[in-house]
């Protein structure tokens, strides 16, 4: 399969792309939230997110995963995969991933 021809602006605004922040809860999972009598909690991943973050860190882009919730599951997940910035009980994901990226010694907006 050929790979895609983009216009060199869209290439230029991609490759100044330093980290890419994503939500949990259906959009990494498939939205369902399973608590068993006990507490524990379980949310269904998809495999091929992990490919996806490792062709995203080998393109030298940091990762980050932002949930409002607490979750243990969240932050067993983000290890699993080796993500760099896992921060759960956030409510403002605006807010988190600008810290993250001010963190990174960057303007999110630059």
């Amino acid at each position: 399969m050929a790979m895609p021809v983009y216009p060199a602006d869209v290439l230029g605004r991609a490759a100044k792309i330093k980290l890419v922040g994503f939500d949990v809860d259906g959009t990494l999972t498939d939205g369902r939230l399973l608590y068993g009598t006990d507490g524990h909690e379980a949310k269904n991943f998809h495999v091929l997110d992990g490919l996806g973050f490792t062709l995203l860190r080998h393109a030298g882009i940091q990762i980050a995963l932002v949930t409002a919730r607490i979750s243990e599951v969240v932050e067993r997940r983000g290890r699993e995969l080796q993500v760099p910035h896992i921060h759960t009980h956030e409510r403002s994901k605006l807010a988190c991933m600008q810290r993250t990226h001010c963190g990174m010694h960057a303007s999110i907006f630059s």
